[in-house]
């Protein structure tokens, strides 16, 4: 009798991987905890193989490991595989089995401190015999494989800073036709010669790899049929689907080789933005005078769209070539929005033509069935939304320890020593003569003071104020500026209001916790430059000489005594981040956004027993506004709907993209004081956002080819 098997394979460009230390090691200690596994690792790590662990294994340290390795060797071809590159320093050599003792040495020491009761709680890991770039987790109660795609990295450094980092990421986060004018330090999408074919050769790589497992899995059990799920997550990665088609019909025995396997349960899902047509249409208008688009033959050979007439324009060239591959490459693909949706189908007949390209909606427009007409290619598509979720599992107030404490310290950005050292210097010094920190800049005490208590502040301030936090890495397209400019205009109005605000004003402070990113591409560090401008101009604000505070000639008073605005550029660990969710009104002030989960984690931190929790401004063409506005009206999904709101109480909406953006900013800031969030938030991103339906309702369609929404049907 034939066993059927159903095989799922992942395919993300990064993954859970170990990082070596500065002696190229893998620590002990590093292993000790299971690293985070949020959004897409969670999700993905979720669909593993469930591991039921019998109570005689618990007995004793040896027989779990014992146990857990002979479940590897017995089970380990039904496990899901999942392909990452390999990003960190020791992922390929915890692969070839190094430090497999290692492993089990914290299996030892864990289950000894009595912290491993149940599978949940196993964290193990397997180098595969057979293959020295793969091997076996076990994470969460759940088995799978893990395969790490080997690359040079010089050139995977330039494929993620070039044609990845310069161009599609800039290019997907359009919309309308003044994004540039809007969105402060946006710069427009780079494409140098031979990018375009240094991003679709970096996909091949991964698409051998896709079919070379493959070919493992079915070498593996005799009397086993298996049945094939390939899903490809994110931008980096689109033309892989394409790709594994083109290898799969140039083996000269596909059936020997794969069996019936057609590939026809290939989904792709789309983690960023879609531009809309009018976007496209205004940077094909610039393109001649901007010349910041260029094709070189090798490019163009590169192409898998083979049009009757060629494509002149170099931007719009490449696009059709890499909608042409997600149509042809996949059966289903994915987005967060039904904005995306649609700006996807808009752009498809746009470049092909509407008589080539034809969409039948679902009546409640969720969903489409795309048909196609191309290169002879006649074919169907489709396409769903797909709002991600949050790992409920990994995220609430259980996350976040020591909370009442608020014992957040920072030291002063100019005392860290750090990879980011050099650079942020170099961008200080360009704004500060003498290499010195001025008052009005340096986001830190005095000089005397080596840490600031951001808890304290925070706890004092709102005693009697208000505290605003705007926290993630330093991109152009979070839009840092516009909360940096709305919080300026309401310390402004205090100024013009009270002649001393130390004694008659309402503290007001920003919290601006935004870590550099991407520092290697051009349009990042102008980003954070602009952006240390722009604070340095509000704390200039409160210089005065009438008062002995500062250093130097610069004198300057704050309601505090400290700059309204903090700029720490800090990444913030999951412990600190719960005493800025608690005690501040965040603000995610981002033009675009594929989702944008930080408010659910936000909206998650809070318990039954903590009964006020603080408001959440947030731009309003943000993944997560879209779905947050229709779920509203969605009475089934919110029992207490009010009728004069867009949104639940505890949520401002900011339009981005309107004039007025910035006072709409500060008087969202204003409206937000003092007032306390709907307990419906919390409730609604625990019955309807985890990420785990998210990811399920993605598998599930690809595997029967019928859309399913993560949390409507």
């Amino acid at each position: 009798m034939t066993d059927i098997i159903g095989t799922d394979i992942f395919v993300s460009n990064r993954g859970i991987g170990f990082n070596l230390n500065n002696k190229g090691e893998l620590s002990l200690e590093s292993i000790l905890r299971p690293p985070s596994a949020g959004g897409l690792a969670a999700a993905l790590v979720g669909s593993g193989l469930e591991i039921e662990v019998p109570n005689k294994a618990y007995s004793s340290a040896e027989k779990l490991i014992e146990y857990l390795s002979k479940y590897i060797d017995e089970n380990g071809h039904k496990a899901p595989i999942w392909i990452t590159g390999a990003m960190k320093s020791g992922d390929l050599k915890v692969a070839s089995g190094e430090y497999d003792n290692l492993f089990e040495k914290a299996v030892e020491i864990r289950f000894s401190l009595e912290e491993i009761n149940n599978s949940a709680d196993i964290f193990f890991v397997k180098g595969d015999n057979d293959d020295s770039t793969s091997f076996y987790l076990i994470y969460n109660g759940k088995l799978i494989r893990m395969k790490k795609v080997e690359f040079e990295k010089k050139s995977y450094n330039q494929f993620y800073q070039n044609p990845v980092n310069s161009f599609f990421w800039p290019l997907a986060h359009l919309k309308g036709e003044n994004t540039f004018e809007i969105v402060k330090g946006f710069p427009r999408p780079k494409l140098r010669k031979d990018d375009y074919s240094l991003y679709t050769n970096t996909d091949n790589i991964f698409a051998h790899v896709i079919l070379n497992e493959i070919k493992r899995i079915r070498s593996g059990k005799k009397d086993t049929e298996y049945s094939i799920n390939l899903r490809i997550d994110d931008y980096q990665l689109m033309n892989v689907g394409c790709q594994v088609q083109k290898l799969f019909s140039d083996e000269e025995d596909s059936s020997e080789a794969f069996g019936e396997q057609s590939f026809r349960n290939t989904g792709f899902f789309n983690h960023i933005p879609v531009p809309d047509v009018q976007a496209i249409k205004k940077l094909l208008e610039r393109e001649e005078t901007d010349q910041k688009i260029f094709l070189s033959d090798k490019d163009r050979n590169s192409f898998a769209y083979k049009p009757a007439k060629k494509i002149d324009e170099p931007l719009k060239a490449v696009m059709a070539d890499t909608f042409y591959r997600m149509l042809t490459g996949h059966s289903m693909l994915g987005f967060h929005t039904k904005e995306y949706v649609e700006n996807f189908v808009d752009l498809a007949q746009y470049f092909f033509g509407s008589e080539n390209i034809n969409a039948d909606f679902s009546e409640d427009g969720f969903s489409c069935m795309l048909s196609y007409n191309l290169n002879r290619n006649e074919d169907s598509v489709l396409i769903g939304t797909f709002p991600i979720g949050i790992d409920l599992d990994w995220a609430g107030p259980e996350r976040f320890t020591e909370v009442p404490e608020l014992d957040y310290k920072m030291k002063r950005v100019v005392r860290r020593k750090n990879k980011w050292r050099h650079i942020l210097d170099k961008l200080l010094c360009r704004i500060i003569p003498n290499k010195k920190l001025k008052p009005h800049i340096d986001v830190f005490k005095a000089e005397e003071h080596e840490k600031l208590d951001i808890g304290n502040l925070v706890k004092e301030t709102n005693k009697n104020g208000a505290v605003f936090s705007a926290m993630g890495r330093s991109d152009y397209t979070k839009n840092f500026h516009l909360a940096v400019e709305g919080f300026g205009e309401l310390v402004k109005e205090q100024l013009e209001k009270y002649k001393d605000p130390r004694e008659n004003g309402m503290p007001l402070h920003l919290l601006l916790l935004t870590a550099p990113s991407r520092m290697n591409v051009e349009a990042y560090r102008n980003n954070f430059e602009i952006l240390l401008r722009r604070v340095e101009e509000i704390n200039k604000l409160f210089e005065n000489p009438e008062y002995e505070f500062g250093r130097g000639n610069k004198k300057y008073i704050t309601p505090t005594g400290e700059a309204p605005i903090i700029f720490a550029p800090e990444r913030v660990t999951d412990k600190n981040k719960a005493a800025v969710f608690l005690n501040t009104i965040s603000v995610y002030p981002p033009d675009r956004d594929g989702q944008n989960i930080m408010p659910m984690e936000e909206w998650t931190v809070a318990d039954d027993t903590f009964e006020k929790f603080p408001y959440t401004i947030i731009g309003r063409d943000i993944g997560l506004a879209q779905t947050l506005i229709q779920d509203y009206q969605d009475q089934k999904i919110f029992l207490n709907k009010d009728a004069n709101r867009e949104v639940p109480e505890g949520v401002e909406l900011v339009d981005t993209r309107s004039k007025d953006r910035v006072v709409q900013m500060k008087k969202a800031m204003e409206n937000s004081i003092g007032k306390y969030a709907s307990p419906e938030l919390m409730k609604y991103v625990h019955q309807y956002r985890n990420v785990q339906n998210w990811t399920d309702a993605i598998m599930k369609t690809i595997r029967s080819g019928e859309y399913q929404h993560p949390y409507r049907n």
